[in-house]
């Protein structure tokens, strides 16, 4: 159907067709390249997602990393605060101790 078409037009109405569909495709062509244009092409949007996910789940690891470290501080701190408190009383419980032995000494 086509071929006929063409066949049938005399040779400027094929050059003007000519021209029409050649703007034609240079318009799909510069269509094609803004879809295709990184700055907006969804894949690229994608990429530039992905890479900040990436690094927000680096920190994320480093923010675990250190709750974990943290926690772990402090769970040593509970336990050295505990000691402290047993020491401290025993050694007012010594000091009491030692201060009955003097006076028992003394009398």
């Amino acid at each position: 159907m086509e071929k006929t078409i063409i066949l049938d037009m005399t040779p400027a109405a094929r050059e003007a067709q000519l021209v029409r569909d050649t703007a034609a495709v240079m318009r799909l062509l510069e269509t094609a390249l803004v879809f295709n244009n990184e700055e907006t092409c969804p894949a690229a949007e994608l990429k530039k997602l992905q890479v900040k996910n990436e690094k927000l789940r680096a920190e994320m690891t480093k923010v675990e990393n250190a709750f974990t470290d943290n926690r772990d501080k402090h769970e040593i701190q509970v336990g050295l605060v505990t000691e402290l408190g047993q020491k401290t009383a025993e050694i007012s419980r010594l000091t009491e101790e030692r201060k009955e032995l003097r006076e028992d000494l003394e009398a």
